[in-house]
């Protein structure tokens, strides 16, 4: 599977073919249920805070502006 970039909710690596359909956020492997929606359009979860921190360090790094991803 193609790298597609990072996941809109967790920020980790998303995969090519991976997309919530109810909203269209890019999504890895964990954030996506088996009816193909993202977790928070599936139960309404919010980003816990280690995952913008997390995502926040990782968008950083990579010299990327989490506002245009």
């Amino acid at each position: 599977m193609d790298s597609a970039g990072l996941c809109d909710i967790c920020g980790k690596a998303a995969v090519s073919g991976f997309s919530c359909r109810m909203c269209g956020k890019r999504v890895c492997q964990n954030c996506i249920t088996v009816r193909g929606v993202c977790r928070m359009c599936a139960g309404g979860f919010e980003i816990s805070l280690d995952e913008k921190v997390v995502r926040a360090r990782v968008l950083k790094e990579k010299g990327l502006d989490e506002t245009r991803i």
